[in-house]
């Protein structure tokens, strides 16, 4: 059985959003995604286009998601996507075992081609967690 997993950036607009998508995609797995701070009500263009172009899905209509919404304890395996999301999530006390920090820079406020990059970062880090399950 598959853990269900949970992706936190700061916004859930660019990196978290990409991530649940790449995870569902290559794992098919319960996965989630939400932010720390919600500046928008939805995903980033710019990861909009990314995973229409590389995976052919659409997430236009996928709302954001902020941290407080979600229940924490209902996941398996909390991914942070970055220092400042991993010690936010640690002051919640949660297990420290449960929480994952990957470094993927936030490419929010930068053109296309950063996206891209961290479309193949987030790519190569799921695909050595579905060669790990």
């Amino acid at each position: 059985m598959s853990k269900k997993a949970l992706f936190v950036c700061i916004g859930n607009t660019c990196r978290s959003p990409m991530a649940e998508t790449i995870y569902r995609h290559l794992i098919n797995a319960n996965v989630s995604s939400c932010g720390i701070r919600i500046s928008s009500s939805s995903v980033n263009p710019h990861t909009i286009e990314i995973l229409k172009n590389r995976l052919n899905i659409n997430v236009a209509d996928k709302p954001t998601t902020h941290i407080k919404d979600l229940n924490l304890n209902e996941f398996d395996v909390i991914y942070a996507l970055d220092k400042e999301v991993s010690d936010f999530l640690h002051n919640l006390q949660l297990s420290k075992s449960k929480i994952i920090r990957l470094l993927v820079d936030d490419p929010y406020g930068k053109d296309i081609t950063v996206y891209d990059k961290v479309y193949d970062i987030l790519l190569d880090e799921i695909n050595k967690m579905k060669e790990n399950n």
